[in-house]
């Protein structure tokens, strides 16, 4: 079974507002990161 991948635009400023607190790649992929938050949404 394959996925339909969708395209998708995100506007640049919701980008600036989850990277505001970056630091180090952890901000990003560690335990409590952005990418682990987003991952705990539904997305139907």
């Amino acid at each position: 079974m394959s996925r339909r991948r969708r395209d998708v635009s995100i506007p640049d400023e919701l980008v600036d507002e989850l990277l505001k607190d970056y630091r180090e790649p952890a901000d990003l992929l560690g335990e409590s990161g952005i990418i682990q938050q987003l991952t705990q949404f539904d997305v139907s």
